[in-house]
């Protein structure tokens, strides 16, 4: 549903195309890379549409076309003409050397996420040609799919020939096969029902390591470790694990009427000079009450959707693996607005500056405020500094 808010000039109405369904079970690696690049690139066009930036939104529908040809044809057999697209076309045949499934493993899952009536069929199907693949190749006769599945199958004898006894337990493979692929479509469920929506909890993940104030510093490193732990809990790749929440973000964002901020890059490009320590803010791209705005979006949706993120923990059954890393509702993880050090009154509106009218009052008087309290986060602020100051790894700062 479209949402019509103005705010600073910052927020307008954007209309995007409906949510994909990841369909994890059946995907590659480069596959699934691919399938998320889709999906925020026809959001990012969608935004540029509705403000008028008509040739950068025909640019990108005519990519679109090229990428979802590629997805639907296959990654092998759907490449795209070197002088169409020559960049596009190196992209794909990076992808096509991801030809791994996109699940290197996968942990049991709890909850609600039964399999749905496709996914069923479709894991029996798979069952099927697995368990007769593996009869075939030892001699033994397969299933057609016609009444129930069989206990054994007969060994093929040719006309002529004596019967045999020997018999291939035909229902044991078919059965493994069959929980295999189940456990991972419910994986799949809890991926597309959870994660994608409780993408904007690792905003700062998703941002990249910077010149950070220590709130946010110790932040990044502890959505960042979350963001790998969930990789080894559920299989996927680092890289699908954090595609997947940045499409929750850009998602949740435009919705809100921040489109144009919606990506972490430019919400990064806005929000930045409030998250570094103790930094001049003279001079900022959008007034301070549009800033104020976007934090707090942002932090609504923090809440709104962190049940999500301890929701995906506990159905992975794979809780242990976290038990290291703070919860993603305390004040060592979850972004606040108290994270900017933006002063505000009673009402949450910006104050007056403080220091001799240098810019936006800063609010260093909290600034370690509870992480001090969690002794885990003690070596977290030490590692942050480590982190900090080591160029690198620091991501060059594009400068005004």
């Amino acid at each position: 549903m479209t949402k019509i808010v103005e705010i600073a000039g910052l927020q307008r109405p954007v209309q995007i195309p409906e949510r994909p369904w990841f369909p994890l079970s059946q995907m590659t690696e480069g596959e699934l890379q691919l399938a998320t690049k889709i999906r925020e690139l026809e959001m990012i066009e969608a935004i540029n549409r509705s403000a008028g930036r008509v040739r950068e939104a025909d640019e990108q529908a005519g990519v679109l076309n090229e990428l979802n040809r590629v997805l639907k044809s296959g990654l092998h057999s759907g490449g795209i003409g070197m002088a169409k697209m020559p960049k596009l076309r190196r992209y794909w045949q990076k992808l096509t050397r991801m030809d791994r499934p996109c699940y290197l493993s996968h942990t049991n899952i709890s909850g609600g996420f039964e399999p749905t009536d496709e996914q069923e069929q479709y894991c029996r199907q798979q069952a099927r040609n697995y368990a007769n693949g593996r009869a075939a190749g030892a001699g033994y006769k397969g299933w057609n799919g016609q009444g129930p599945v069989p206990e054994f199958t007969l060994r093929n004898i040719p006309t002529g020939s004596a019967p045999s006894n020997d018999r291939f337990p035909y229902r044991q493979k078919y059965q493994e096969k069959l929980n295999s692929c189940l456990e991972k479509t419910e994986m799949e469920n809890v991926v597309n029902e959870h994660l994608v929506d409780a993408g904007p909890n690792f905003l700062y993940d998703q941002m990249g390591p910077d010149d950070y104030n220590a709130i946010i510093s110790v932040k990044y490193i502890n959505q960042n470790a979350w963001i790998y732990t969930a990789s080894e809990v559920t299989g996927l790749s680092e890289t699908n694990v954090r595609n997947i929440t940045r499409l929750g973000t850009i998602e949740q964002l435009t919705n809100e009427g921040f489109g144009d901020i919606a990506t972490p890059e430019a919400a990064k490009e806005v929000l930045y000079p409030f998250m570094r320590p103790g930094a001049d803010r003279i001079g900022e791209p959008i007034t301070i009450a549009g800033v104020v705005a976007l934090i707090k979006a942002i932090a609504a949706l923090v809440i709104a959707t962190g049940t999500l993120v301890m929701a995906f923990k506990s159905n992975t059954r794979s809780e242990q693996a976290f038990a290291n890393i703070p919860n993603p509702g305390s004040p060592n993880f979850q972004i606040r607005q108290e994270d900017f050090l933006i002063e505000t009154n009673s009402d949450g509106l910006p104050t007056p500056p403080t220091g001799g009218g240098a810019g936006p009052g800063v609010n260093e008087s909290n600034l370690l405020g509870g992480l001090l309290s969690d002794p885990l986060s003690l070596g977290l602020i030490a590692a942050a500094g480590f982190l900090i100051f080591q160029p690198q790894i620091m991501a060059p700062k594009n400068q005004a």
